[in-house]
């Protein structure tokens, strides 16, 4: 029943929620930039559920309600969406508890700095595998071909430079010793 819950809230998540926010900032009329300025930090959190605007003292911190099925009953519980860059995360309260202004200032205060450091974090050390696992027009595997009509020799193994360092695949040795097999 609980994986069933979390498959429930993964589509919503990623069939609705997400993507009504995706398309105003991949064109550019929703900049996410957050300054805050008591600790002077920048960070790139929002709020994806509730208050729009933090700044605004009329903003209303209304959460989705979902339901989620405990040993004894269905508890009914805030659903708070958090995103920072391309890192998101879901907090979910229990209803009996309104979260405030207040509320919502500090938990974006003390997660947003945080997640943002994280989400790039994750997108760097992504870059970084990315980078040293090759591009996608190297393939994973690695082959020597040898023709023994023409003496011809394919090879996908060999020495690979890159613009921060390089790496050999193979030591030379070993491929003349696999090209004479």
């Amino acid at each position: 029943a609980e994986y069933m819950g979390m498959r429930i809230l993964y589509k919503y998540l990623t069939t609705s929620l997400f993507p009504r926010y995706m398309e105003p900032e991949l064109a550019g009329r929703d900049s996410p930039i957050h300054i805050e300025i008591s600790g002077n930090l920048q960070h790139y959190g929002r709020f994806l559920t509730g208050p729009l605007n933090l700044n605004d003292p009329e903003a209303k911190c209304r959460f989705p309600k979902i339901f989620v099925n405990t040993d004894a009953a269905y508890e009914e519980l805030h659903l708070i969406v958090y995103k920072a860059m391309s890192a998101a995360v879901c907090f979910m309260i229990d209803a009996s508890v309104q979260p405030t202004l207040d509320f919502c200032r500090q938990l974006d205060a003390l997660v947003g700095p945080q997640l943002t450091v994280l989400a790039s974090d994750i997108c760097e050390q992504y870059n970084l595998k990315k980078r040293v696992s090759g591009s996608e027009k190297e393939p994973q595997f690695k082959f020597i071909y040898f023709n023994h009509m023409n003496l011809a020799e394919k090879s996908t193994i060999h020495l690979r430079r890159t613009s921060s360092f390089s790496l050999t695949s193979v030591h030379p040795d070993l491929m003349k010793i696999l090209g004479d097999i």
